[in-house]
């Protein structure tokens, strides 16, 4: 099999279920390679996806009402690399609004399709404040 990204691939993967487009071993990347972006939460760092969902989609899902729905601002794409920026938007348990943008930084498999680097960049503060102003129940 030979894939190269498409815009359509690209869009119609945040408008359904992105995470079935990320090889389970990607190397996800959050901001840089150490330090905290949130204090008390290890969401900062290097990642596979079974790391990513634990420490980073499991606690903030856990403080909003649904999962962020996803819509895709920009995409550029260059051989297997694909840059797109998107707006995340969900309400948080505490009634306020969860209004994120996220820069992802994909790169693809040719062999696969799957997306096997993720160098993600997101408002941080934003994320520190749904973190900290939301309690989890349970």
């Amino acid at each position: 099999m030979s894939f190269a990204p498409t815009e359509a691939h690209i869009r119609n993967m945040f408008e359904t279920n992105a995470f079935e487009a990320i090889d389970p071993d990607v190397r996800w990347v959050i901001a840089n390679e150490e330090g905290a972006c949130v204090p008390g939460f290890s969401m900062q760092g290097v990642f596979n996806l079974a790391e990513w969902m634990e420490k980073v989609f499991t606690p903030l899902r856990a403080r909003l009402t649904s999962p962020p729905k996803a819509e895709v601002i920009r995409l550029y794409i260059t051989g297997m690399t694909a840059i797109v920026e998107i707006k995340g938007t969900a309400t948080q348990k505490n009634g306020e609004p969860y209004n994120n943008s996220y820069c992802w930084i994909l790169t693809f498999s040719p062999d696969t399709g799957k997306i096997v680097e993720i160098h993600e960049y997101l408002d941080t503060a934003m994320l520190r404040d749904v973190l900290q102003n939301n309690k989890v129940e349970g």
